[in-house]
């Protein structure tokens, strides 16, 4: 997907949103403190607002905590292997050296989970879940393409920044991210010789200064029937990803600035969906 359609895209979805947001603003304010005014910048610490005046009753504050503290105890507690694995084919299953082979997989995989932030980042997920309604996770490898694997990473993406579009199958076709973040973090992640001309000319600025890039996940029609079962190149994976300045709508980051994956690594849990949204 080229720069310009994402940037025009994401003022598409950007703008649809609008009037779930003015719901979403009422519940932060009043239910989810400290989750992040929808139609505010938060550009330093001066910004937030600390002290939340408006809630005199912390009931349905505490409510809504609970039932995210009891969906994350209830459906992926750290305590237990809290899933199972099977083969779909019956014979497989009653296969002792493949149920061997795939209780080895399954404690790997556990181990990973352990090993990585997702019970920390999961119970933030769980809480936008609770409150808004909507949440999104998004599951990315710890090392470069090209390094050796430093095992996963998990981040909870406030909902105030993060946008998306479905398929047919109602599953995530295009994700989006409203990175609002200082020139110097910029810089710091891709390198002054990989940013843009506007971010290094406001940098020079000021350092604090915010500037907004678009950060997209999108599906590579060319790769669609790739073979996914080994390694591929990032270039040739199904789901590609770019980070685009929302003005200019220019392309940067270098090697790290694009690339891809084998699937969509955006995940979206919804409470309910409203008939015909």
């Amino acid at each position: 997907m080229d720069s310009a359609k994402i940037v025009k895209r994401f003022e598409q979805v950007w703008t649809q949103r609008k009037t779930a947001e003015q719901l979403w603003d009422v519940i932060e304010r009043f239910i989810m403190p400290y989750r992040g005014r929808f139609f505010k910048d938060v550009n330093s610490e001066h910004s937030v607002e600390w002290r939340k005046r408006e809630v005199y009753d912390s009931t349905a504050v505490m409510a809504a905590q609970s039932l995210a503290a009891s969906l994350h105890g209830s459906l992926t507690t750290p305590a237990v292997r809290w899933y199972d694995l099977r083969f779909r084919n019956d014979e497989l299953q009653n296969n002792q050296e493949a149920q061997e082979w795939l209780e080895d997989c399954g404690k790997r995989i556990y181990d990973a989970l352990q090993d990585s932030n997702f019970n920390l980042e999961v119970n933030e997920t769980y809480l936008d879940l609770a409150g808004f309604g909507t949440s999104i996770i998004v599951e990315e490898a710890n090392a470069d393409p090209t390094e050796d694997w430093e095992g996963i990473n998990f981040t909870s993406v406030p909902l105030k920044e993060a946008y998306f579009e479905q398929d047919a199958k109602g599953q995530v076709y295009c994700f989006y991210r409203r990175l609002n973040w200082t020139t110097s973090r910029y810089i710091d992640k891709f390198g002054e010789e990989h940013c843009p001309q506007i971010i290094l000319d406001k940098h020079a600025q000021d350092p604090d200064c915010t500037v907004d890039v678009i950060f997209c996940i999108y599906p590579v029609k060319e790769n669609a029937d790739a073979d996914i079962s080994g390694v591929l190149a990032p270039e040739r994976r199904p789901y590609g990803f770019k980070y685009v300045t929302r003005q200019g709508g220019e392309s940067f980051g270098g090697p790290h600035g694009s690339g891809g994956y084998y699937e969509m690594p955006a995940f979206v849990p919804r409470w309910r969906k409203t008939s015909e949204s």
